[in-house]
């Protein structure tokens, strides 16, 4: 690129050039003309459509709402509520557990004994996994009777407890959080 100027690049060379000052005319000083009159059955048909739409609206953000709210409780529910096949199927293993300790050891029979022993710490244990993950021993006896989390399978005459009072409990319950996984199996007194 060069550095040569033109004459005309010359600021100095150029003759000034005076503001425009725009001068007012009558069409300036003229109102515009008012808009026509809207009709009052428009204006009306106007505000039920923009209620109408806001109605939508509404119901679209609740809806929204709810469906965001619906998910985030079927998300929970499915995180509580997950290990319920597993549990059922490690009941049995509970069960087995519980059943070998009621065997009866013969007076002096040490590995027996020492056995018997280790089942009861392996018991305690496993009860103390379930109950970390939720899942609590129902065993009701000398309770009374509830059919939402207690199955009974006979009824004995009792007179010294009350009526529907747990006498016995075959098979003990659980239950995952407060949904019953397997109800206690239990023998209720009657009159």
């Amino acid at each position: 690129m060069t550095d040569e100027f033109f004459e005309e690049d010359w600021p100095e060379d150029k003759p000034a050039k005076e503001p425009v000052t725009e001068t007012a005319t009558e069409t300036d000083t003229e109102t515009p003309a008012p808009a026509p009159a809207v009709d009052a059955m428009a204006q009306e048909e106007f505000q039920e459509k923009l209620a109408e739409a806001e109605k939508k609206v509404l119901y679209a953000l609740a809806e929204a709402r709810n469906v965001r709210e619906r998910a985030r409780n079927e998300s929970d529910r499915a995180r509580k509520y997950a290990l319920e096949a597993i549990c059922e199927d490690l009941l049995s293993v509970v069960d087995s557990l519980e059943k070998s300790l009621e065997v009866e050891i013969a007076e002096g029979d040490t590995s027996a004994k020492t056995l018997q022993e280790g089942s009861e710490m392996t018991l305690s244990m496993f009860l103390k996994v379930l109950e970390k993950y939720g899942i609590k021993q129902l065993s009701p006896e000398g309770e009374p009777f509830d059919p939402k989390v207690h199955e009974a399978l006979t009824m004995q005459p009792n007179p010294e407890v009350e009526p529907n009072t747990v006498l016995t409990v075959v098979q003990k319950g659980y239950l995952l959080h407060d949904r019953v996984v397997r109800p206690a199996r239990v023998v209720v007194s009657k009159n």
